[in-house]
């Protein structure tokens, strides 16, 4: 089970529309014992091409395994237990809480 901060490659087909498509980076926003007691783990993936768009957070910890930006906007809920994933890093804690922070409006919280 994965852990919040963990950066994972994961299988986002099936797809539809603007939805991240084939197996790509993410990294995992929900808490372990949520991920531990739900059959789900919510991820936002990460693009290699920094767009500079207000919700992607650029990574700045080498740390993560990666480089790239992190897609706020497309967080989802997926069954990585289902889903062919594995880890290869581990996002810093100031990169983290950025991405937290983006999170946070998008639920009003």
């Amino acid at each position: 089970m994965y852990e919040q901060g963990d950066v994972i490659v994961v299988n986002f087909d099936p797809s539809k529309g603007h939805e991240p498509r084939k197996s790509r980076p993410a990294v995992v926003v929900s808490t372990f014992a949520f991920n531990l007691r739900s059959s789900l783990a919510y991820i936002a993936p990460i693009a290699s091409v920094r767009s500079g768009y207000p919700l992607h957070v650029p990574i700045t910890d080498e740390s993560a395994g990666i480089e790239g930006e992190i897609c706020v906007e497309a967080i989802a809920a997926k069954d990585l237990e289902a889903r062919p994933s594995r880890r290869i890093g581990r996002l810093g804690p100031k990169d983290m809480d950025e991405v937290l922070n983006r999170i946070a409006p998008v639920f009003g919280l």
